[in-house]
């Protein structure tokens, strides 16, 4: 199957005036779980911004790299959607030779499993990415056919994981790091709260949870912050450790907390050691 035909099968790109980076969404239909489009189907938009955090991913690498100890650390991305996300972390990682310290595995898992096999081929159409690669010689390489693949000097430090639902997602082992970005507006409400206790059974003790709810939105995450880090939640807010040059000027479309910090609007928070 080339290229074209593995994207453009049950997938629908929306794309807004301007260069890419102004703004790509991905929208993919997996039939197999869902049955065929109108008929029940789900979507999902992937995270497709290239990017799109370099603050909020140069904070968390140092965290990571921070970590007590000489184990190897893992951590999660979820949703992975298509995979940028992970590519995005690698490359920040790379910048700042994170992998020359430690031994990370980034791993990450979805709910589409359409949207899996897309992370799995690493190769990605050419407008999801920034009009100059040549900052990333090695790492990016542009394809003949208007597609760019990714590099094994990125991918031999992911694992993609089976397609998994997050209620019920059980790893052998927590992570050392768990990421869920812009996850949480697209579910019911009054799942939220479920999805949120989900994502911190899967941190490990002494890891980091950084979650967000749109960058738009933070003001959404009080009652979550509020319930880990409370009495009995086990987690413990890094929001002041975050470099002041790290914070930026988030969009906010109301009260920004002052826990929801860098170009993400993210909580991060460490889970208490017993």
């Amino acid at each position: 199957m080339s290229h074209q035909a593995a994207w453009q099968e049950d997938v629908r790109i929306r794309i807004r005036p301007g260069r890419a980076d102004s703004g790509v969404k991905l929208y993919v239909t997996d039939r197999d779980a869902f049955g065929e489009v109108g008929a029940g189907s789900r979507e999902f938009m992937a995270n497709t911004h290239f990017l799109r955090y370099p603050g909020l991913f140069e904070v968390l690498v140092k965290m990571l790299a921070a970590q007590e100890g000489d184990r190897p650390l893992r951590v999660c991305i979820m949703p992975l959607s298509v995979g940028l996300e992970a590519v995005s972390f690698v490359i920040a990682g790379l910048r700042q030779g994170l992998f020359e310290t430690r031994r990370v595995s980034v791993e990450g898992f979805d709910i589409s499993r359409k949207a899996t096999e897309l992370a799995r081929s690493a190769i990605y159409p050419r407008l999801f990415f920034p009009d100059d690669l040549s900052p990333y010689d090695g790492l990016l390489r542009e394809l003949a056919d208007g597609y760019v693949a990714v590099e094994g000097a990125i991918t031999k430090y992911m694992n993609v994981l089976p397609a998994s639902d997050i209620f019920a997602f059980e790893p052998d082992t927590p992570f050392d790091m768990v990421i869920c970005l812009n996850l949480l507006m697209h579910v019911a409400e009054e799942d939220r709260s479920r999805l949120v206790e989900s994502l911190a059974a899967l941190t490990a003790p002494g890891g980091i949870l950084c979650l967000n709810n749109n960058q738009e939105w933070p003001v959404e995450l009080v009652p979550h912050f509020k319930a880990l880090t409370g009495p009995g939640g086990g987690f413990v807010s890094l929001h002041g450790e975050v470099e002041k040059d790290c914070v930026g000027d988030a969009a906010s479309a109301g009260e920004r907390p002052e826990f929801a910090v860098t170009d993400a609007n993210a909580m991060i928070l460490r889970r208490v050691t017993p």
